[in-house]
């Protein structure tokens, strides 16, 4: 198959560009591809091809205050006028080129949906979108964020399935999801795909790390740091807590909270004392040491995060033990293959019930378990599912 993958911010305060080369590599082993992103984007590939088109680095967009309309409609600018300009490239190359499948894999979703719908109404081939979380509710954010919530009611609105040959969604909870909250989409058209891993065999050093005698546990919040993902649910968790022993790091870019608003979060000095800030984007060839230094990763995602998280497959891929709410295929995935624990999302005496168990875990097993979960979570795999998708 001859394909398009379209991936329009290969340099964003995410690692975006990580998970389009892993795509684009394992799709490349039998297929002819094409990654079209944006000209900062420095993935080099000898397996497919990389089209690059003009665009603002959209992980320095400066935004001063994420509370501030301004500030968001500055930020919504930049992303929206940026897919706009990957997908016009897209239609440049599609009326030369004779791809079977085309897939728009990030980008401003409102865009891609809009887009779709009206400029390439007439497109030859088959063309799939990835939707990486299912929350349109927009209720849900009524009181909190009127400006996400008329951005999600405004996503339900203009989705028009007839555009997609088919809708690809991270994990089965989120194709639940997904079709509960679009009831009008054919749920045929939705694939639950989930993100593959690229395991290391490199676990004997963390299990050395695990039996040293040191009484602290180290938690590590990790990623691009939005209030979906709970941070505010964690803080209050271990502030009530109020245990020396336990160190936290929260180490990621902003999303959509000041350094202000994090560093006010935790109340007691106790708390305070034993959390360490690193608010920046975190380049890939730090990962590998950040995860390998802490005992736990937390997810205390939300009831509105739906999909499967980056940060637990890498999780997996170094095997890190999870502390993770039930929300989602993060949840669903947790207790499944048993990777660590799961609490009740947003209910903060449910985290602390389980932070109270931690030092009794088997952690040999655990780590034995993400052996399971990364062989059925392969890149390869991934690519697999995706080309059935394709031939549909």
């Amino acid at each position: 198959m001859k394909i398009a993958i379209v991936n329009p911010f290969g340099n964003s305060k995410g690692h975006s560009h990580i998970y389009a080369l892993n795509i684009c590599d394992a799709l490349s082993a039998n297929n002819a591809v094409t990654l079209i992103t944006s000209h900062d984007c420095k993935i080099k590939s000898q397996n497919f091809k990389i089209s690059h088109y003009r665009s603002r680095k959209t992980s320095k967009i400066p935004i001063k205050n994420f509370k501030s309309a301004s500030s968001i409609f500055l930020y919504a600018y930049y992303v929206i006028t940026g897919t706009f300009n990957a997908l016009n490239h897209l239609k440049f190359l599609e009326s030369r080129e004779n791809y079977d499948a085309i897939h728009l894999i990030g980008g401003e979703t409102l865009t891609n949906i809009i887009y779709s719908r009206f400029f390439l109404k007439r497109l030859r081939h088959k063309l799939f979108m990835t939707v990486h979380n299912s929350d349109l509710d927009f209720k849900l954010y009524v009181k909190t964020n009127k400006i996400k919530a008329f951005y999600k009611f405004l996503c339900k609105a203009m989705f028009f399935k007839q555009t997609f040959s088919g809708i690809m969604v991270h994990g089965e909870q989120m194709k639940i999801d997904l079709c509960r909250q679009l009831p009008s989409i054919d749920e045929n058209f939705i694939f639950p795909i989930n993100i593959g891993i690229k395991n290391e065999s490199d676990s004997d050093d963390y299990e050395q790390n695990l039996n040293n005698n040191s009484n602290k546990i180290k938690l590590l919040f990790f990623g691009v740091i939005r209030r979906d993902k709970g941070l505010d649910v964690l803080i209050q968790a271990l502030d009530k807590k109020s245990d020396p022993n336990i160190k936290l790091s929260i180490i990621g870019s902003l999303g959509q909270m000041t350094k202000d608003e994090i560093h006010a979060m935790p109340k007691s000095e106790t708390l305070k004392s034993n959390i360490f800030y690193d608010l920046r984007y975190v380049d890939e060839t730090e990962i590998r040491s950040i995860f390998k230094c802490h005992d736990f990763l937390v997810l205390p995602y939300k009831k509105t995060f739906n999909a499967q998280s980056v940060v637990l497959t890498i999780a997996a891929k170094y095997k890190i033990p999870i502390i993770s709410s039930d929300s989602g295929q993060n949840g669903l995935d947790v207790k499944r293959y048993n990777l660590g624990l799961t609490f009740e999302a947003e209910n903060i005496n449910d985290l602390i019930k389980k932070l109270e168990k931690v030092k009794s875990l088997d952690r040999a097993q655990i780590i034995s378990n993400f052996d399971t979960y990364s062989s059925e979570h392969t890149w390869e795999s991934m690519a697999r599912r995706m080309v059935s998708m394709y031939k549909n």
